[in-house]
C-alpha cells in the first residue's frame, strides 16, 4: 500500500493529479433557525475532498513555504492576507483602518467599495 501511495505522489510532478483526488462531495450543514414553508432551508455548504489529495496539497504547501522563506525576493505581497499563516481578517481590517487614518490626516478622500451577496451559495443551482 505504501509503495502505491509513493508512486502516486511521485507521479504528480509530471503534472498528473489523479482525477479521483479532484472530486469533492458537497455537504450542506443546516443553519439554525426556522424557515417558511416552500422556502429553501439555510445551509452552509462544505466540500469534502479526498484525503490523499489533501496530503499532497500539504506537501506542496510546505515545500512552497520553505522555498519562499529561503528566497526573500519572491515573497507574497504584504497586502495578501488570505491563506497566510499568522494573518487573519482582523489584520486586514486593521490595515484598512490604518490606510483610512493616514488619508484622513492628510485631508485626502477615502472610498471603499464592498459587495456582499446574501446566501450566495444557496442561490447556485
Amino acid at each position: 500500500m505504501a509503495t502505491a501511495i509513493v508512486e502516486c505522489y511521485n507521479a504528480c510532478p509530471t503534472g498528473t493529479f489523479p482525477r479521483e483526488w479532484k472530486r469533492a462531495k458537497l455537504t450542506l450543514i443546516p443553519k439554525g433557525g426556522t424557515f417558511l414553508e416552500g422556502e429553501m432551508p439555510k445551509a452552509r455548504p462544505i466540500c469534502l475532498l479526498d484525503e490523499m489529495g489533501k496530503i499532497l496539497e500539504r506537501i506542496i504547501d510546505n515545500r512552497l513555504t520553505r522555498w519562499m522563506d529561503e528566497n526573500p525576493a519572491y515573497q507574497l505581497s504584504p497586502n495578501q492576507y488570505g491563506f497566510c499563516e499568522g494573518l487573519s481578517t482582523c489584520d486586514a481590517l486593521s490595515r484598512v483602518q490604518t490606510i483610512i487614518d493616514e488619508a484622513t490626516e492628510q485631508d485626502s478622500v477615502v472610498v471603499a467599495i464592498s459587495i456582499d451577496i446574501a446566501n450566495a451559495f444557496n442561490l447556485l443551482p
